[in-house]
């Protein structure tokens, strides 16, 4: 009788401890023993206005209503996996169609992200700032909100792809964007 009260008595403390140390998520993709991911990406987009700087009045900078798209894009991001999200630094290039009238922008960033894996493709969101800086020197500040996925096996390389929604103001100038971007992830 002592001993199955014992039994008992260590199955449902068995129980007790399992339900209460949650459980290693086998789709969370900062949760698994490759939390840190390096992204290279490559993309376009559109812009609701452009920067420019015309070269012929001065160097006065400001609206270009005429300016549709982005016509390159080339990122790079860590993300540090943490738990289950991401403290992701980056930066961006964004060039811009015509180099005689407009100006390039530098954006570093920092993303939070939080991601899930089922299987070999995995989603992903991210909230995050940055700073825009011109050829010519402005510096701007900038949200986003990006969605995304990767493609492949977990562990190694995966294909990611992602969209971003942004807001910028450069020396005044509110700029609204949405970028695809798409190019290798590195799983380490």
């Amino acid at each position: 009788m002592v001993s199955r009260v014992v039994v008992a008595a260590s199955a449902a403390a068995a129980l007790l401890a399992s339900a209460a140390v949650p459980a290693q998520a086998d789709d969370d993709d900062y949760g698994s023993s490759r939390r840190n991911t390096l992204r290279l990406q490559v993309g376009t987009g559109g812009v609701s206005s452009g920067y420019t700087c015309v070269q012929y009045s001065g160097g006065y900078c400001g609206n270009y209503y005429n300016l549709s798209t982005v016509p390159l894009t080339l990122s790079a991001g860590v993300d540090f996996g943490v738990k289950y999200m991401a403290i992701s630094p980056g930066f961006t290039w964004l060039s811009t169609p015509f180099a005689s009238r407009n100006v390039n922008v530098y954006q570093p960033s920092l993303d939070l992200r939080w991601a899930s894996r089922g299987g070999s493709v995995g989603s992903r969101v991210s909230l995050g700032f940055g700073m825009p800086i011109t050829q010519n020197g402005s510096v701007g500040f900038s949200t986003r909100l990006g969605f995304g996925g990767s493609f492949g096996p977990r562990d190694g390389t995966t294909l990611g792809l992602d969209c971003y929604i942004g807001w910028s103001n450069i020396s005044g100038v509110n700029i609204g964007s949405l970028i695809v971007a798409l190019g290798p992830e590195f799983h380490f």
